[in-house]
């Protein structure tokens, strides 16, 4: 059985305006790279038979390689019911927030991998690690996204934000 998940249907579809499609678009971006970081590792490590790939941006396909398996279900209607709901609940407890044009690209090529004084491409990514919060430097429109549980965003990014911004002021110059 294989099944496909678009993450910016039902986001795009309630959006009014151009503005609104973009950041609904950025949005499903960011909930399929923390899914990608942080959640299908842990599908994959308990459900070994399911292979998953990324088609595009938003764009999701879950793969089972059994049919045997008990606990996998038994017709392709049921497998692609039982892992969008899986994804949807997944994504309940997750925010994105964008922090904004950050000239993402060369915002990422400017942090040093390592920096004395903690503020490294290192020092984000075992943030990052830590509080299973996924960094987003989009490549489209040069935006930021801080994608992970509404409670780590609100309450645990400081350091990350504090990063981020010091280098962004410094390539604003």
């Amino acid at each position: 059985f294989s099944c496909r998940v678009d993450l910016s249907e039902s986001l795009v579809v309630s959006s009014m305006t151009p503005q609104q499609k973009e950041a609904a678009s950025m949005e499903a971006e960011g909930q399929r790279m923390w899914l990608e970081t942080f959640w299908f590792p842990v599908q994959q490590r308990k459900h070994p038979d399911i292979n998953v790939s990324y088609s595009n941006r938003t764009r999701i396909r879950i793969q089972s390689n059994s049919i045997d398996n008990v606990n996998n279900p038994t017709t392709k209607i049921e497998f692609e019911s039982h892992w969008k709901k899986q994804i949807q609940n997944a994504l309940k407890k997750i925010k994105v927030e964008d922090l904004g044009d950050m000239d993402s690209i060369e915002l990422k090529q400017s942090i040093p991998n390592c920096d004395n004084d903690g503020r490294g491409m290192n020092d984000l990514l075992s943030l990052e690690k830590k509080l299973s919060v996924k960094i987003c430097f989009l490549d489209r429109g040069g935006h930021v996204l801080l994608v992970g549980h509404k409670s780590k965003l609100d309450k645990k990014c400081f350091d990350i934000k504090n990063i981020l911004s010091h280098y962004h002021w410094r390539l604003s110059g």
